[in-house]
């Protein structure tokens, strides 16, 4: 008896194991070969007065090649008295690139603050500029017909942030596009969307965010703030085929007896 269980506890094993190798392998025969990226991050900020010379701060960041990124910079800049004036910008960034996934993330904040003041020689104004950039692009092509899952969410919180996500071929038409605006009451867009890709064409995929504040201390705002962000995470996947699907299904109960 204990010779049969362990005889059918090998054949369980061996038939377990060839399952996960088809499906590994179905599931990875459409797969993505980058051929070019752009993931970058840049910041911005200018503080300044009348009376004071201008204060300015940028940084920028970029991913050297295809291994996953994460970023996060910031600018800051200020000026005092009489005339206080403050810019902050700032930008965040999170991908990959994978075989069967391209998945990126990423944040910008602006903000701004300037004041408008009366002194014994008069009044004093001061003024400010922050902006903040974060972009996730990747050029790619697939090595057979395939469908692919593009989902995710766009955010804008306030005017003067934008954040956009748009899956084109190179040199050709445009598959799919969105983009979060709160100008145009679009604060909060998710996507989600399957597209067949080919063999033979390049494709690019760009997600972006982008937030600029500016403002002076005006005469009827003696304190005068911006706030704005935006942010991106969205995610290319591979939709596996139904006889993949098959394949990971008949591994569940060879599974559940190996675990027994």
């Amino acid at each position: 008896m204990l010779i049969q269980v362990d005889i059918r506890r090998a054949i369980c094993a061996c038939l377990s194991t060839a399952l996960l190798v088809l499906a590994t392998a179905a599931t990875e025969a459409a797969l993505v070969s980058p051929s070019a990226q752009k993931r970058t991050l840049a910041t911005f900020a200018e503080a300044s007065s009348d009376t004071i010379a201008p204060a300015i701060d940028n940084d920028a960041d970029a991913s050297a090649d295809f291994n996953p990124y994460l970023g996060d910079i910031e600018s800051n800049a200020s000026v005092g008295s009489p005339a206080p004036a403050d810019a902050h910008g700032r930008a965040t960034q999170s991908s990959s690139i994978l075989p069967t996934m391209i998945d990126c993330s990423g944040t910008t904040e602006a903000s701004i603050l300037t004041q408008f003041v009366f002194v014994p020689e008069g009044t004093r104004q001061s003024y400010a500029d922050a902006t903040a950039d974060s972009t996730c692009e990747v050029n790619f092509t697939v090595d057979e017909m395939s469908d692919w899952q593009l989902s995710g969410l766009l955010t804008s919180d306030f005017s003067g942030s934008t954040a956009g996500v748009m899956l084109r071929i190179d040199g050709g038409a445009t598959l799919f596009s969105a983009e979060a605006d709160f100008d145009n009451n679009l604060d909060f867009v998710p996507f989600d969307v399957t597209q067949t890709l080919l063999p033979g064409n390049v494709y690019i995929l760009t997600l972006s965010s982008s937030s600029v504040a500016s403002g002076d201390g005006g005469e009827f705002e003696e304190e005068f703030t911006v706030n704005t962000g935006g942010a991106y995470n969205g995610q290319l996947s591979l939709v596996p085929e139904p006889t993949t699907l098959a394949l990971l299904a008949l591994l569940l109960p060879f599974h559940a007896r190996r675990r027994r």
